[in-house]
């Protein structure tokens, strides 16, 4: 499964081509829980390389009709709260 590939890639020292296996995981239409497993999973990603602006607008991808959890949501949150400031400051 792709999803497990993705996340092998990444523990093996390859988040480029774990988070291109998760995309390659949205495309294929699967059920929306896995598209937002993915879409975590690429969010944590981004963080750990301290993109917080890319995290946050994948998270921003995330279907609206999909139950996620309160893990996803609090995730969601902490990177809303830094991520906002940060694109307030370039702003000015």
């Amino acid at each position: 499964m792709l999803y497990v590939k993705g996340k092998l890639l990444n523990k093996q020292g390859a988040p480029g081509d774990s988070v291109l296996t998760m995309e390659e995981l949205i495309g294929t239409d699967v059920d929306e829980s896995w598209t937002a497993r993915a879409l975590y999973y690429i969010a944590k990603i981004r963080t750990k390389e301290k993109n917080f602006y890319e995290a946050y607008h994948t998270l921003n991808r995330l279907p609206k009709s999909a139950d996620i959890g309160p893990k996803i949501e609090s995730f969601r949150k902490l990177v809303e709260g830094v991520s906002l400031p940060i694109s307030e400051n370039g702003r000015s």
